[in-house]
């Protein structure tokens, strides 16, 4: 999650023409200045990982909700959205329980982390 920001920094350096306001004409050059942007970006995180207190469950925490949102509860509402007149009951069923799992998973991942973050 926190690594994805290398990648949208290399967008905004393309974006904001941040090679020619540094004169890195030379492919060679720029490829270090991006590496070298991309370290410093990774020891940031990792710096913020070891020195900020309960990291770790916070981080469980939007994994845990925001990862049964992506696999339980959004597939199977866009699938409803799109071919939900024609389902029969027994699909419909099966697509809703699948989404109550995934709220069930969410309210459940939600209290533990509440729990241990107090």
């Amino acid at each position: 999650m926190f690594n994805s920001f290398i990648f949208v920094l290399s967008d905004l350096m393309r974006f904001f023409s941040l090679n020619r306001r540094l004169h890195l004409s030379n492919e060679k050059n720029e490829l270090y200045v991006q590496n070298a942007l991309r370290t410093v970006l990774v020891l940031i995180t990792v710096t913020v990982a070891l020195k900020a207190p309960y990291f770790g469950s916070v981080m469980g925490a939007v994994g845990g909700l925001t990862d049964a949102l992506q696999c339980f509860v959004l597939p199977p509402l866009i699938y409803l959205k799109v071919e939900g007149d024609k389902l029969n009951w027994m699909y419909l069923t099966y697509y809703l329980i699948i989404i109550l799992w995934g709220l069930t998973t969410i309210v459940y991942t939600a209290y533990n982390a509440t729990f241990e973050l107090l």
